[in-house]
């Protein structure tokens, strides 16, 4: 928790999901709440159990973003915890340790931590490391069965990132030289997932030319060597677009730390290497074939990374060597995606503290023209935002381009002046 300190000791957000969902909590009741249709599974994005938990978290601790973000860590640390005490019972007290300080020192992972949009990854992934704990410690291969249809449906309800799972838990059963309980959860989770895809795959499919989630088999090339260089790219704070910026010097030097880590793998032993490959790809599943590479969708590729990290590193040898040099790199990465975070929640409080103050002081509509610096954070901040804390945004607040067509700068701060 300390490590992650930055991002509970956020005193704003990140982006406009965060402010929305916090216009839409904004009720005096908690009957008053927009809650999802748990039965409509016709939506595009069927995620009841995640939008029904970010309306409650929405609703008691939006006004208090420190003590939001603190929650959020915990539920994220809580998910380490889970990863350490699979990796401890495989390989070993150490590498529970191990794996414990790979997975929060993944710069994926202080993505999802850091930014309260992405509660569906947090709860995706924790029903996969409870159901790997309860098929590491077998009560019968009924119950495996049973509990895999559970976790996989939970799953399911909060993102359609699980249909992961199956996929995860084949490569886990292969690495288990085919463990019956391990098969059995197999079985279950697939059914439950066959059982998804059958009642959803009209509405996925139709989806095909929907912006960010427009998806292709041709962007799954593009979308792998995106998720595997940003670790290495310590400047990087999230992963979208990251082909376009990436330079030959940077490309060499991420490639070379990516092919440093997997070539110690090999070393050590080819099947390992493959199984925690295919995991990994696994982990990422449909968010392959996606158009944009977000970072929260390698939250589950951050568990496995850890995982190996963690075999790595319990086994002796001088490549421990090589593995803790890239687990440093990927430390300094992560705390600096950790601060950008806090920094930028710093600029969003400001903004929304003076834009609120200006909007309460006049009925006049407001015109702004954002700085030129992180012009992508303001323009995130400021899209289709209904309310803040009380005082109603849409249709009063515009944005443009010319300044003597504005009413009032924002500054690269965040603070708000008349023009």
């Amino acid at each position: 928790m300390l490590w992650q300190g930055a991002l509970w000791l956020n005193p704003g957000y990140f982006s406009h999901d965060e402010l929305q969902w916090g216009s839409f909590a904004d009720r005096p009741q908690l009957s008053a709440l927009p809650w999802p249709d748990w039965l409509d599974s016709s939506v595009f994005q069927y995620r009841p159990l995640t939008f029904s938990l970010w309306l409650l978290l929405s609703h008691f601790l939006f006004e208090s973003p420190r003590l939001f973000h603190f929650v959020f860590v915990l539920a994220g640390t809580i998910n380490a915890v889970l990863l350490a005490i699979w990796v401890r019972r495989e390989w070993g007290a150490r590498a529970g340790y191990w794996a414990f300080a790979a997975f929060v020192a993944s710069p994926f992972v202080i993505d999802v931590h850091g930014w309260v949009a992405t509660l569906a990854d947090v709860l995706w992934l924790g029903c996969l490391l409870v159901l790997l704990l309860i098929v590491q410690r077998p009560r019968g291969r009924s119950a495996a069965l049973a509990a895999a249809c559970l976790l996989t449906a939970l799953g399911l309800l909060a993102k359609e990132a699980a249909l992961a799972i199956p996929a995860v838990l084949a490569v886990v059963w292969v690495w288990r030289r085919g463990d019956r309980t391990t098969g059995m959860a197999l079985l279950g989770s697939a059914l439950c997932a066959g059982g998804y895809l059958l009642l959803r795959l009209g509405v996925i499919s139709a989806g095909s030319g929907n912006g960010d989630y427009g998806w292709s088999l041709l962007e799954v090339p593009a979308r792998l060597l995106e998720y595997a260089l940003f670790p290495w790219m310590l400047r990087e704070i999230e992963p979208v677009d990251l082909i376009s910026r990436m330079t030959p010097m940077k490309t060499v030097i991420a490639a070379m730390g990516c092919a440093a880590f997997v070539g110690v793998l090999g070393w050590r032993s080819w099947r390992a290497a493959l199984l925690f490959a295919a995991a990994a790809v696994a982990a990422l599943g449909p968010t392959l074939v996606l158009k944009v590479s977000f970072g929260q969708y390698g939250y589950g590729l951050a568990a496995v990374v850890a995982a190996a990290f963690a075999w790595s590193m319990h086994r002796p040898g001088r490549h421990r060597l090589v593995v803790a040099a890239s687990l440093l790199a990927m430390s300094v990465h992560a705390q600096g995606v950790a601060w950008k975070f806090h920094a930028l929640g710093v600029r969003q409080e400001q903004f929304h503290r003076d834009l609120v103050a200006v909007l309460r002081d006049s009925a006049d509509p407001v015109r702004i023209v954002l700085p030129d610096q992180d012009t992508w954070f303001f323009q995130r901040i400021t899209h289709d935002v209904p309310s803040y804390r009380g005082e109603v945004i849409r249709g009063r607040v515009s944005v443009v381009d010319a300044r003597n067509q504005a009413t009032h700068l924002v500054s690269a701060d965040g603070r708000l002046r008349p023009n």
